[in-house]
């Protein structure tokens, strides 16, 4: 698949629900220190005439880099162009934003999932932008345990290779693609077995297919790792027999892992 492949256009209302998310949340910033400086105006006033006029310029600047942050995130998402300033401007978003965008979405009555949603979303189309390519070795595929047949015997939450492979679910279908590239991959039952497995094996990049929940959470605490989020489906509900869209997988294989 090439550049344009059309399973990997972003989607401009999720883009659109996160931009909107995104300067609301500067407003609330604006309009939280401006409390905060009138509440305690008095109180500084009575230490120094000319505190309150200093704590006033160092919230003002504040702001103003954060501002400064999200112009020029904007900026690098729209013309898709990378920056030397990338890696603080995604931290800011997604480290110390992102957590706020939630609580403003709860306001404007946006589910937290579409939220989510559009995080990935933009986190996907970041990673792209930044032009990843590892070797195979130094790429990692996490898989969530619930992508295995609940029905199965063999489970394979320790070791992937111990799967029999017999086609009841997608997992005899993504280990021979992976061995194929030569690539890493792990089941993974939640976060923290998930973070263990990237704190021990080191990569260099992750591919990480999961609900919205997970990959959001797991998006952020990776930081600043790139991981380029897969979210699964939930035919049957969350966390039994979920499954992956595999042309997804493919295309992230194909266009971040340098071939041998």
């Amino acid at each position: 698949m090439n550049e344009q492949t059309p399973i990997e256009n972003l989607d401009h209302s999720q883009e659109k629900t996160f931009i909107l998310l995104l300067v609301s949340c500067w407003i609330c910033l604006i309009f939280l220190a401006y409390i905060f400086w009138k509440l305690t105006y008095l109180g500084f006033s009575q230490i120094h005439p000319f505190l309150p006029k200093i704590i006033g310029f160092i919230l003002m600047g504040l702001l103003l880099l954060v501002g400064f942050g999200i112009a020029l995130f904007l900026k690098i998402l729209v013309l898709e162009r990378d920056s030397f300033l990338f890696s603080p401007i995604r931290r800011l978003v997604s480290r110390y934003l992102f957590p706020l965008m939630v609580l403003v979405g709860r306001l404007f009555r946006i589910p937290e999932e579409r939220i989510q949603r559009s995080f990935i979303d933009i986190n996907n189309h970041l990673v792209r932008i930044k032009g990843i390519s590892v070797k195979p070795d130094k790429m990692m595929i996490l898989l969530p345990q619930c992508l295995q047949n609940s029905d199965c015997a063999f489970r394979i939450t320790k070791d992937i290779q111990s799967c029999k492979r017999c086609g009841q679910c997608q997992i005899a279908e993504i280990l021979p693609l992976l061995e194929s590239h030569g690539i890493i991959g792990w089941v993974a039952t939640g976060g923290t077995l998930a973070r263990k497995h990237i704190s021990d094996l080191r990569p260099e990049a992750v591919i990480a297919v999961a609900c919205p929940r997970d990959l959001t959470s797991g998006i952020v605490d990776c930081f600043p790792l790139p991981v380029y989020g897969i979210l699964n489906e939930r035919p049957e509900g969350p966390c039994v027999n979920t499954l992956v869209d595999m042309e997804r997988v493919r295309w992230a294989i194909q266009h971040f892992v340098i071939p041998e």
